[in-house]
């Protein structure tokens, strides 16, 4: 809307320009400024600062040129003529209003996506004194009147970012709800209730980084535990010059940071255990004989070893993570890795020399020996997600179209709606088919590849 208060202002240049009578300019300097107290009323924002800096210039020139007390207050130098002040005012105005597009463009206000699945979405938060994480579950098709919607990002503070940067989104309503009924109990001789998945976010994320996945995963009759971890990844004093050394780096994470988190998994299904028995809205309603586990970056290593030490493990989706340690050696569950391209190259390089075609060959490796160990006894998929990069198994490459340096090696040059909907489709078929018991004569994650093949590449 600043940008109208800005048009707005024309009729009272113009009225400036051509020496119409002071009450006539008066009156048409009122317009403006009746929007900009409209806009500001209803909310600012601060990529448009620039825009605000010309507004008010434009409102302090309309009392110069309006009122006299205003102008004899407010004098040029001697040395600025009145049309060199017009020029540089344009000039400068010019480059702020060039800004604030630039930044409303570069942080905009994403439509968020609107789930898929059959289900409408509820959600609640659940903290004990031992855990704490955020239940995405399908609810009931009747929804009250008076149900409040989930606001993005509620009461989360992005880890490494200030807050303004996503101001704009956070507080803003999406298509889950809070506390609503919950879909009824989906029962069969296979199946004791709605099946359940164990979200867990990377390194130094956050819980709600694949919120619009797991609202997906929802609409589509999956119950969504994402897991709020108590002790911050800074807090493990791991420098990034480790990184230098993958092999070292990794082993660092494996030793100190991935076996604290496999606790907080287990914390996490004991209270999902207790909800199941307790007499509420999940009672009796979860399915916890087979676990579903979706992990992104360092999650998926948590969550490859947290499978290792219980026997519900039935199905894991790794988001482009790696670092494991046992789970190297086989997991006993079905598995599907997707991978970025940006940084992993299509093909292994032999003699590996910068530091990223070591991670990456390192990256392959640890893959390689997991998926190998796994197959003997569960099914194995590895695929690569053509024109992704890391953050694009995440909500962060809604968050801007930048793609130029650092964030275009962070983000991918692919288009993200598209392929959000491709990660979508196969982490929801591949946990259909695993904690669904479908039978069909043929695999639904193999169509769901060959539909997709387009932006997909079979990795070995």
């Amino acid at each position: 809307m600043i940008f109208f208060v800005l048009l707005s202002f024309l009729p009272f240049l113009s009225a400036f320009l051509l020496n119409l009578s002071l009450s006539w300019q008066r009156c048409l300097l009122l317009f403006p400024v009746t929007l900009l107290f409209i806009h500001l009323s209803t909310g600012w924002r601060w990529q448009l600062v620039p825009a605000y800096i010309v507004v008010f210039g434009l409102i302090l020139f309309g009392l110069w040129a309006t009122f006299p007390v205003a102008s004899k207050l407010i004098t040029l130098p001697q040395w600025i003529s009145v049309r060199w002040a017009i020029a540089i005012k344009v000039i400068f105005s010019a480059l702020l209003i060039s800004a604030a597009v630039f930044l409303t463009w570069a942080f905009p206000e994403i439509d968020f996506p609107t789930p898929t699945g059959p289900y409408a979405v509820g959600t609640t938060l659940e903290t004990t004194q031992n855990s704490n994480f955020r239940l995405w579950y399908p609810a009931a098709e009747q929804q009250q009147p008076a149900a409040t919607a989930y606001t993005y990002l509620e009461g989360i503070q992005v880890p490494g970012l200030p807050k303004f940067i996503y101001s704009q989104l956070q507080g803003k309503k999406t298509a889950a709800f809070v506390d609503i009924p919950m879909a009824s109990n989906p029962a069969t001789p296979r199946q004791k209730g709605h099946p359940v998945i164990i979200y867990d976010h990377g390194a130094n994320s956050f819980r709600d980084d694949n919120t619009f996945r797991l609202m997906e995963l929802a609409s589509h009759g999956f119950v969504v535990a994402a897991i709020a971890h108590p002790r911050p990844f800074e807090n493990y004093n791991i420098s990034t010059q480790m990184a230098q050394d993958p092999a070292l780096f990794n082993e660092r994470l494996a030793s100190l940071v991935v076996p604290e988190r496999v606790k907080d998994v287990h914390l996490t299904v004991q209270q999902l255990n207790r909800l199941n028995a307790e007499e509420g809205r999940f009672e009796a309603q979860l399915n916890l004989d087979s676990l579903g586990l979706l992990g992104y970056s360092l999650g998926g290593s948590v969550l490859s070893e947290y499978c290792l030490e219980d026997r519900h493990c039935t199905a894991v989706v790794n988001l482009d993570g790696g670092s494991f340690g046992q789970a190297r050696q086989g997991v006993p569950a079905a598995f599907l890795q997707l991978s970025q391209s940006v940084a992993l190259p299509p093909e292994p390089i032999e003699n590996p020399k910068s530091l990223l075609e070591k991670t990456g060959a390192y990256y392959r490796q640890e893959v390689s020996d997991l998926l190998r160990h796994t197959q003997a006894t569960h099914p194995t998929y590895w695929l690569q997600v053509k024109g992704s990069g890391h953050a694009a198994f995440t909500d962060l490459v809604h968050w801007t179209p930048v793609r130029a340096g650092f964030l275009k090696m962070l983000m991918g040059q692919g288009d993200p709606s598209e392929i959000a909907s491709v990660i979508n489709n196969l982490t929801n078929v591949f946990f259909s088919e695993h904690l669904r018991f479908e039978s069909r004569s043929e695999s639904r994650l193999e169509t769901a590849i060959q539909q997709h093949s387009e932006l997909l590449k079979m990795l070995e």
